[in-house]
């Protein structure tokens, strides 16, 4: 090697360390970074103390939609059960009391995640759920959760001292969301009685098997099949449950169906319409109509004369005049004559219920937290010190877009990471962070320039140990050069004698 080809290739490697340190140099300390970085959550779960019961939140404030969400944790119970109730404002029951949780905890510790609609509980009022149980030597303990469920029109403005008017004049961004989806990987199948008990479970392996499920040998007759997904970590990404008709046609005579309950429609009901329809070819196998119908009466619809097969139990009402006011769907699945039942599993489950927007200053310091409700639409925003500012009607639009509310805030370059939760609150698939940039009252969304480094990340720390590794490749390259030159002279030199 000549000395210039030496020193092209010693400048060329000063370099680039150079330009490595230099860009180590302006990376953000992991405190300023925070928020680039931020891709896992660690949650804390406070385990009850001896015979306690735990419920969060015990109070759920003032909202204006039906889905109310909480959580039990309980430890030394023996028997424990969840009644609820909802008053008016002067102490007048609306509905209940009802229970809607109650099994035997065995004095073992565990949860519960309730996820109710409060639609079916009369609607509108103030809500108590309580929690009871037995603890150990007998003693009673008892828990409970309160929510006043409210028309949007009376919602009063949360936030308490903090000044905030969402009214006026919001500086917004809407950024897109990728809603991520979660693998199932194993599938297991309860088979439950009339009376709940479960008499057959069924474990599948590998969800591209589940075609055909044998209940040959069960007895003719009504059960629920319950069809619980799984990812790869064992977590519960989706649960559906629905009828399953068992007609092995062995000579039993017995009517086998489904039993349907006319729902409550706040409203006068003159006709319901019950069609059972073929999933597959879409026919129609019979109707049942049922005129001046009562509120809680149960209809039941025989499928002993169709096909093996799935099927849909449509339930259309209709008010005195004959327009249709309300109408639901539940999935039924009958057995072939050999006790066979079909069945469909989604290999990617959507299980995100919540997206989560946290918003980073220059600083790294958390200035605002956004919350949407897939479901409802509703955004949900908190300061940040976790307390809630306001919340925007249809933040959440057409199931892709986020609004981002950047009022309030000072002027400087904001970072917001997305995440996305289940509703068990575990984190699904990979956050996600954009820049928004918030000056003179007008907020803009940085464009991404790329996606080829978007979920990379790179601390100062590692930036510099990739670039001392290329730089000592380089220089393992360059001794290995100089060193085959140096022979190659020795050869030439010999030769030469």
């Amino acid at each position: 090697m000549t000395k210039t080809h030496k020193k092209i290739l010693g400048f060329a490697g000063l370099s680039l360390v150079a330009a490595v340190t230099t860009v180590a140099a302006v990376l953000p300390t992991p405190g300023a970074f925070a928020a680039n970085t931020y891709t896992d959550k660690v949650q804390v779960r406070v385990v009850p103390a001896e015979s306690d019961i735990q419920v969060n939140p015990a109070d759920g404030g003032e909202i204006n939609t039906s889905n109310y969400e909480f959580d039990v944790d309980y430890n030394g119970i023996s028997d424990i059960k969840a009644v609820l109730v909802n008053k008016d404002a002067d102490g007048n029951i609306i509905f209940g009391p009802v229970e809607i949780w109650h099994i035997d905890a065995g004095l073992d510790p565990g949860s519960k995640h309730f996820s109710i609609n409060l639609d079916d509980y009369g609607k509108y009022g103030n809500f108590t759920i309580t929690i009871t149980g037995v603890g150990r030597g007998g003693v009673p303990v008892e828990k409970n959760t309160t929510v006043r469920y409210v028309k949007k029109s009376e919602q009063k403005e949360e936030g308490g001292d903090i000044d905030v008017d969402p009214e006026s004049g919001n500086t917004e961004v809407d950024i897109p969301v990728d809603v991520p989806t979660s693998e199932v990987e194993t599938i297991s199948v309860n088979i439950y009685d009339s009376e709940g008990n479960i008499v057959k479970t069924i474990t599948i392996s590998d969800p591209s098997e589940a075609e055909n499920l044998d209940l040959s040998d069960l007895p003719n007759g009504t059960y629920t099949m319950e069809v619980v997904s799984r990812d790869g970590n064992g977590n519960v990404v989706k649960t559906d449950s629905a009828p399953v008709v068992v007609d092995t046609q062995s000579g039993q005579q017995q009517d086998v169906g489904v039993d349907i309950t006319i729902k409550d429609q706040e409203e006068e009901v003159g006709k319901v319409v019950i069609t059972v329809v073929n999933e597959e070819t879409g026919e129609v196998e019979k109707t049942i109509e049922v005129d001046d119908p009562t509120s809680g009466d149960v209809v039941n619809v025989d499928l002993s004369d169709v096909e093996g097969g799935k099927y849909e139990v449509i339930v259309d009402y209709y008010d005195d005049n004959g327009e249709k006011i309300d109408s639901t769907t539940t999935p039924v699945t009958k057995t072939d004559s050999e006790g066979n039942a079909t069945i469909e599993v989604e290999k990617e489950v959507n299980t995100v219920t919540t997206i989560e927007a946290t918003i980073y200053d220059e600083e790294g310091n958390i200035v605002r937290v956004i919350k949407a409700d897939r479901e409802t639409g509703i955004v949900y925003v908190y300061d940040g010190e976790g307390r809630l500012l306001y919340t925007i009607a249809d933040g959440y639009k057409n199931d892709k877009d986020l609004t981002i509310p950047m009022e309030g805030l000072e002027d400087g370059e904001y970072t917001t990471v997305i995440s996305y939760e289940d509703m068990n609150g575990r984190q699904v698939g990979n956050s996600k962070s954009y820049t928004i940039k918030n000056y003179s009252g007008s907020a803009v969304l940085v464009p991404d320039t790329g996606g080829f480094f978007q979920g990379l990340n790179i601390s100062r720390e590692d930036y510099l140990i990739t670039g001392l590794a290329v730089f000592m490749v380089i220089g393992v390259v360059a001794f290995g050069v100089v060193a085959r030159n140096r022979r190659n002279k020795k050869v030439i030199k010999r030769s030469k004698r």
